[in-house]
Parts: structure tokens; C-alpha cells; sequence
């Protein structure tokens, strides 16, 4: 039996007991995938919108279903996108974070960070959760947008051309602030 005083501990060894003993009660949520759109013409292009620093709370009271709405909204309210949105498959796909905000001691499910203006996260961790709305051959193509839920001003788009490819191809990631 392991023992932990609470009153001596600090928040992250007492949230890392407490998961590592009794697990999330949001992680039923995590990964679930909601197709947002499906393409009218053709396979599609796919772009997969990924939220992080988004709590299990903040998924099941349908905030992150509404800001990744919005945020296909957004991308899709800019030419050429307006006119050609119909050729897109769009996917959700849940990330539950531990913590809604981005300060030195929390934790978020994909790692995203700020350097001044620069943004960016754990790439492989968005690929997997990508993974679970798209094959692995179909990620080789695909746009991944991570809606940060911060208001901080910045944004980084990282480009990864298939191995052997051509430089036309390959997964992007987007990391970008939902800025209200």
C-alpha cells in the first residue's frame, strides 16, 4: 500500500496518485473521433482539428465540439478554402487534458508550448491522435490543426515530406491559438 498525505504533497504528485490509482473520469473521451464533414467529390483531403489544454469537462459539456466548429469555420471562411470546402473530409478528434491553461507545472495531452511568438508541441503525439480518425497512408497527406486553447498571440505551421517523396507531399501540423 502506498500512502500520500495530501496536505504534504504538492497538486502534481497528488493528480499523478490519484490517476495513476483510480484513472481519469474523463478518459472514456479521449480519442473519440466526429467526422465533421465528408467530401463531396473524390477521397477528399483530409485535415484533422485536434484541441489541446482542453479538460475531459470541457469535451463533455460540448465547448471543444463548438471550437473546433468554429475553427473549420475560420479555415473554410478564407478563399480559395470557401470554394473548394467541398472537397475536404474534416475530423475531430478529442484530446483530454489534465490542465486548460499553459504555465510552467501543468500538463496538456499534446505538449504545446510558446517561444515568443512560435508555437508547437509533441508532433508524434498529434500524429497518433490523428491515427485515429485517418489511415496511416492517408496521414501522409494530411493537415493537422491544433486548436490551442490559449488567447496568447502566435502560430507554426511544421511541414514533413514523405520519406523518398516528393516535396508536394506530406503531413503538416498547424499549431495555432483559438484567440476569442
Amino acid at each position: 500500500n502506498v500512502v500520500l498525505n495530501p496536505l504534504e504533497a504538492d497538486k502534481a504528485t497528488v493528480r499523478k496518485f490519484l490517476t495513476d490509482t483510480f484513472g481519469t473520469p474523463y478518459s472514456h473521451l479521449d480519442g473519440t473521433v466526429e467526422l465533421m464533414q465528408k467530401a463531396e467529390e473524390g477521397n477528399g483531403i483530409d485535415i484533422v482539428f485536434i484541441g489541446d489544454a482542453f479538460t475531459g469537462d470541457m469535451i463533455e459539456n460540448g465547448t471543444y465540439s463548438e471550437v473546433m466548429s468554429e475553427f473549420a469555420d475560420h479555415f473554410f471562411g478564407i478563399e480559395p478554402f470557401t470554394s473548394f470546402r467541398h472537397l475536404f473530409n474534416l475530423y475531430s478528434v478529442a484530446a483530454v487534458s489534465p490542465d486548460a491553461v499553459y504555465h510552467e507545472g501543468r500538463s496538456t495531452a499534446l505538449e504545446c508550448y510558446y517561444d515568443g511568438a512560435t508555437t508547437g508541441g509533441n508532433d508524434d503525439r498529434c500524429k497518433e491522435y490523428a491515427l485515429k480518425a485517418i489511415s496511416q497512408e492517408r496521414l501522409k497527406n494530411a493537415l493537422i490543426i491544433v486548436a490551442m486553447n490559449s488567447a496568447k498571440y502566435g502560430g507554426t505551421c511544421y511541414l514533413y515530406p514523405p520519406e523518398g517523396g516528393d516535396y508536394g507531399e506530406g503531413t503538416a501540423i498547424a499549431y495555432i491559438p483559438i484567440v476569442t
